[in-house]
């Protein structure tokens, strides 16, 4: 997800409804494209407490949200 298998590359902001300036907005949209329905508000707020207070930027919490997601059950399952 941060672009470290040789020649590929990814632009999470330029995917649809990640525009937006708020963050949890834009992990909810994240989470819509990816498994069809945000998360639920609970869960999205401890996930990015937890990414933020590690010292993460906004870009790397988007970052680890997404592969978070993909490796998650609720996603494989799909």
């Amino acid at each position: 997800i941060r672009n470290e298998i040789p020649e590929t590359e990814h632009n999470l902001l330029s995917l649809p409804g990640l525009a937006s300036s708020d963050l949890q907005s834009k992990v909810d949209s994240l989470a819509s494209l990816l498994l069809g329905r945000p998360l639920e508000a609970f869960a999205r707020n401890g996930l990015l407490a937890a990414i933020r207070s590690a010292g993460a930027t906004e870009e790397e919490t988007l970052q680890i949200i997404a592969a978070g997601i993909l490796a998650s059950p609720a996603f494989q399952w799909r």
